[in-house]
């Protein structure tokens, strides 16, 4: 039985994979609608998800409902490996199929010694891994940059100022996150 799932996989079908598109022209060994939940695979699945532009083409349910669909299909130490436009790139606003952008802090919120962190030092932000015991980890963050920036050969801090006041720095982000089930802090 494959234990790797590459959902939206459009004409990108993997032979170690169980290839999932919407789009029955794909030839995808399952054609399904993502934005109906629950997916009809068992909790604890698999070892390997791909999501390589996909993610923001899924127009419901919420980003934390597709989390959590992502969580409960993912064995334990599962490894995630997503793909998707940065959220100041043309790419991801000059698409009418997009209908979410997304930040890997979105899927920060999801990782519970960062969700500890916060709250420890009074952070605003969210703390979704402890209130839904979901456990994720990045373990690799992948910044594409456009054309222009890339030959620039930007160093990290000159990388951050100009992503932070210019649009079109970076094209698209691709993230490695790592399941913790049971979460680590659970």
């Amino acid at each position: 039985m494959l234990t790797k799932l590459n959902l939206g996989s459009g004409a990108d079908l993997r032979t170690d994979y169980i290839n999932v598109d919407k789009n029955p022209k794909t030839k995808a060994d399952v054609c399904t609608d993502l934005a109906v939940l629950p997916w009809d695979w068992p909790d604890n699945s698999f070892t390997e998800i791909l999501a390589l532009h996909v993610l923001e083409h899924i127009a419901a349910p919420s980003l934390v409902d597709i989390i959590t669909e992502l969580y409960r299909i993912s064995r334990p130490q599962a490894l995630w490996k997503l793909a998707f436009p940065h959220h100041r790139s043309d790419t991801q606003v000059g698409d009418p199929t997009h209908v979410r952008a997304l930040h890997y802090l979105q899927f920060a919120a999801f990782d519970q010694t960062y969700n500890t962190e916060n709250l420890r030092n009074n952070y605003s932000n969210s703390s979704l891994g402890l209130d839904l015991d979901i456990d994720l980890e990045i373990t690799s963050l992948q910044y594409n940059l456009s054309p222009r920036f890339a030959a620039k050969n930007l160093d990290k801090p000159d990388l951050e100022y100009y992503s932070e006041i210019y649009s079109n720095v970076i094209e698209s982000v691709d993230l490695e996150i790592l399941v913790h089930k049971p979460g680590r802090l659970s």
